[in-house]
């Protein structure tokens, strides 16, 4: 459905009147048309422009929203007002009739399209966290922003206890009602499964193996999920074809988290590896899904990792919240808030 047929079938759910566009009469164009009856006998109307008799003018009809029908003859019946016979009037209609039908239709796509990512954001809504917890030494922000469809970003907090968390973000393969039910499950799995005793890479391996019995083929989704021991300050975690999470040291340097596997539910059985790394005073951890770096301008150039490391670096000493707000500016200004995908962020400080 293109831009301008699905603007048309917006306005064409809330108005769908028959009108008359303005007459011709010789030379001259009226400047009211107003219908006065319409019955078996035809279609009456008056318009501002005296009529001589039996002068015959032409009569465009249309629908609102640019759906127009056929030109038909009308007569003058007596003063200014003007007759289309039952058969003229038929004529008319049919091409009226062909865009009615067509626009309808269109018109109960867009709805239930609207409706299914209506129901789609608020299952997303309902699914990420209400509260994000913090653990002294550490500060944690996050952000989800929502596109016209609704993807299927997930992110999640999970305190084991009150030393140690676990971290994970996830991007579901797909957009609408369907996305949305399959992060609910993978939410429900990661929820079932994750624990400080169970390393990352075996939790990787379970999700694989539980969501490629339950997903169709061409379905997969990109998974990072991190242990983080706070007093230790060491984040063991796998990495599942996920965007790589940056690491931010105060230097300005920085390095990715790469190392896992492939992603989820694609394969009946891979591998994955799990790493450890230990954090440092003042870095940031900053896991995003592709929703930031693939956003894109009129130019339909995508805002890109390069943008995004320039502006973290450039923040690298400002808490989460700040920096959170700082992408997520960047990105507003960059596409001009036409959120194409889900923007999902998880941003950790250590003090």
């Amino acid at each position: 459905m293109s831009v301008s047929e699905r603007r048309i079938a917006r306005r064409f759910i809330l108005n769908v009147p028959l009108q008359l566009l303005p007459i011709k009469a010789s030379s001259q164009v009226a400047r009211t048309v107003e219908t006065m009856n319409i019955s078996t006998r035809g279609v009456y109307f008056t318009t501002d422009l005296p009529l001589s008799q039996g002068q015959l003018v032409q009569v465009l009809l249309q629908m609102p929203n640019e759906i127009t029908g056929n030109g038909v003859s009308a007569r003058r019946f007596t003063g200014r007002v003007a007759h289309v016979d039952p058969n003229g009037f038929a004529n008319g209609m049919s091409g009226v009739g062909v865009q009615f039908l067509y626009y309808g239709e269109l018109a109960l796509q867009l709805h239930e399209q609207e409706q299914e990512n209506s129901e789609a954001r608020s299952i997303q809504q309902g699914l990420l966290p209400k509260e994000i917890p913090q653990f002294p030494g550490y500060e944690i922000a996050t952000a989800w922003q929502s596109a016209r469809v609704v993807g299927g970003d997930y992110f999640d907090v999970l305190p084991f206890d009150t030393d140690s968390l676990g971290l994970c973000i996830a991007d579901v393969a797909g957009k609408g009602f369907s996305a949305a039910l399959l992060m609910s499950n993978l939410q429900a799995a990661v929820r079932g499964l994750a624990a400080p005793s169970f390393p990352p890479n075996e939790l990787c391996l379970r999700l694989n193996s539980l969501l490629h019995r339950n997903m169709e083929g061409d379905r997969f989704v990109t998974f990072f999920y991190a242990q983080l021991d706070g007093l230790a300050r060491r984040l063991r975690y796998a990495n599942a074809g996920h965007s790589p999470p940056i690491v931010l040291h105060r230097d300005g340097s920085h390095h990715r988290l790469k190392e896992g596997g492939g992603v989820l539910g694609l394969f009946s059985y891979q591998t994955f590896a799990s790493s450890v790394i230990h954090l440092q005073p003042g870095d940031r951890l900053i896991l995003f899904t592709d929703g930031v770096t693939e956003a894109s301008n009129t130019a339909k150039e995508e805002f890109g990792e390069q943008r995004l490391l320039e502006l973290l670096q450039a923040h690298r000493t400002s808490t989460p919240h700040e920096i959170k707000n700082k992408i997520l500016d960047a990105l507003a200004d960059f596409n001009r808030s036409n959120w194409h995908d889900d923007v999902t962020l998880l941003i950790l400080a250590v003090s």
